[in-house]
């Protein structure tokens, strides 16, 4: 629960930020001359908070969002994939398929599956930058839309900051690569088009994990760069398809719709180019919630899983004088938010 300090300092910054002049002027005393830089972080926090929550993000379109415990790094524990091994194939002249429920007869126990401590291995990092408020800035009465600016920015910066974590797994070549069977080969490795996506979805569909034929999720997200997020809905949208067979001199013509269409939804990536994709890569991901286990995450430190903002308290000298070094008032943003990657199954990139 807010303080009274606070919520005077709040109301204080409110009135200043909507064009009182008198408080904007009691506002940049009060920050240079007391303590209200530290009762002002509520306030400023929510600033930010509301910017971060307008702030559009995309990462949430092709990967799960995973908390951890701490910074320490862990194992991923997962459901036994691929087999169920300790289940029986029929019981009670029913067939089991791998992934589902079997049949229970009258009085038969239930089959155990069990939780592994998969290799792939999580762990959450911080980031964040600081801002500087120097004493002369501060003293200024028409500069206090800066600290709502400085603020709205630091919650721009967080959202940005977790859709990059997540197109850096999209990019890397640990995570894509032949050795994982997810780069795109054969008629699949080529630039978007229709034959392209037709053959990717094909070897999708034939990927083994495992030594087992990977259960090939129904609904993808075609996540592409800005450059070629034209080319993609244009073959999305191709609806009448006219195929030509010729036999013994005689051309037979006959019409189909679009197979792929409805197999995956458009991702628009403005951020591939900057982790150091090309304009033409693309990237098959199955859609988040659709397989037992997710492919790229975006991890968070329990506690910790929305940005932070923070007011230095200095201690080197008394608050009303700023800073002892140079009378300035420092505030940061941190987050913990981290890019992971966890099974290449089902997945499929090309790189131009």
């Amino acid at each position: 629960m807010a303080t009274k300090k606070q919520l005077e300092a709040a109301k204080l910054l409110h009135e200043a930020l909507n064009g009182d002049r008198k408080a904007a002027f009691m506002l940049s005393e009060g920050i240079s001359t007391s303590d209200l830089p530290v009762q002002l972080s509520p306030a400023l926090t929510a600033i930010m908070l509301n910017n971060y929550a307008e702030q559009p993000k995309i990462w949430g379109e092709f990967a799960t969002r995973h908390v951890l415990p701490d910074f320490e790094t862990q194992n991923y524990w997962q459901l036994m994939p691929w087999g169920d091994e300790d289940i029986e194939r029929e019981t009670g002249g029913v067939r089991f398929m791998d992934g589902g429920l079997p049949n229970i007869p009258e009085y038969d126990e239930y089959p155990r599956i069990r939780f592994e401590a998969t290799e792939q291995q999580l762990r959450a990092r911080k980031s964040g930058v600081a801002v500087q408020f120097s004493w002369e800035l501060l003293k200024n009465p028409s500069r206090v839309n800066l600290i709502q600016q400085a603020f709205s920015e630091f919650g721009r910066r967080a959202a940005v900051a977790e859709d990059h974590e997540a197109t850096k797994m999209l990019v890397s070549t640990e995570n894509f690569n032949s050795a994982n069977g997810n780069l795109a080969t054969g008629d699949a490795a080529g630039p978007l088009s229709l034959p392209v996506l037709e053959a990717a979805f094909q070897q999708i569909a034939e990927q083994e994990y495992n030594g087992r034929r990977v259960t090939v999720p129904t609904n993808y997200k075609l996540v592409v760069s800005s450059a070629n997020v034209l080319t993609a809905r244009q073959i999305q949208a191709i609806t009448d398809i006219e195929m030509v067979q010729t036999s013994n001199g005689v051309e037979t013509r006959t019409r189909t719709g679009n197979p792929v269409a409805s197999r995956f939804t458009i991702v628009e990536n403005p951020y591939l180019l900057q982790a150091g994709a090309n304009e033409a890569d693309w990237y098959l991901v199955p859609t988040p919630g659709s397989t037992p286990n997710p492919s790229v995450l975006v991890t968070f430190v329990q506690g910790e899983e929305t940005p932070k903002v923070f007011v230095k308290r200095t201690t080197a000298s008394a608050p009303e004088e700023g800073s002892f070094e140079n009378d300035d008032y420092e505030t940061k943003v941190r987050t913990t938010a981290t890019g992971g990657f966890l099974r290449p199954e089902g997945t499929l990139a090309y790189r131009a």
